[in-house]
């Protein structure tokens, strides 16, 4: 079958004998899932304020998988932009109202596909006024290889995090390591990728 396939290119023995004990391990994580579809700001603000009830001391990270999927219930009163601002500023009241990491996943315009360099920017964020606004941090992904095949596997199996935003600190360009069949990320063994030293000399 395809799964047996893929498990024995993908998968390596000593992580097939270790499975088990990672799953036990995840479920210490105290990680809950939220699939419904289509949320409101009042949903979000209500499974967050029953998590930190659970868990009045700890650390609370929050993932929202994505922005634009957020409803709004006076959406009808806004255009689209007008509206993203809104679920921006309630997010992030949410944040602020019960200490939590908030973790905003979102989409990027077709505007990064026209340029020649195809480095995502804060401003390729769809309806980005508002959530640039409001972000303390802003990174946007990007992989060379997704663009052009990379020969060396270290170039293919790399991503940029492209640190755009940042209220406290520095902003710029981190390499780490990106596995495209199991989404794993790891720090890069190096300090920058051979396609980026490259260009760099260039």
């Amino acid at each position: 079958s395809f799964l047996k396939k893929y498990n024995n290119i993908y998968i390596s023995e000593e992580q097939k004998n270790t499975w088990t004990t990672i799953l036990g391990e995840v479920s210490k994580i105290g990680m809950v899932i939220y699939d419904k579809s289509a949320q409101q700001l009042n949903e979000i603000k209500a499974k967050v304020r029953q998590e930190r009830l659970i868990n009045p001391d700890g650390k609370l990270l929050v993932m929202i998988d994505y922005l634009t999927l957020v409803e709004y219930s006076d959406s009808k009163y806004f255009n689209e932009v007008q509206k993203i601002g809104k679920i921006a500023e309630g997010l992030k009241a949410i944040a602020k109202e019960f200490n939590c990491v908030m973790v905003i996943l979102s989409q990027l315009s077709r505007k990064c596909e026209d340029r020649d360099n195809k480095r995502p920017q804060s401003s390729d964020i769809r309806e980005s006024g508002a959530v640039e606004q409001m972000a303390d941090l802003i990174i946007c992904l990007y992989r060379e290889d997704y663009y052009k095949p990379m020969e060396d596997p270290r170039d293919a199996n790399s991503m940029e995090l492209i640190v755009t935003k940042n209220r406290e600190g520095a902003v710029g360009t981190v390499y780490i390591s990106y596995n495209k069949m199991t989404g794993v990320m790891k720090d890069y063994p190096d300090d920058t990728p051979p396609y980026a030293k490259k260009n760099d000399r260039n």
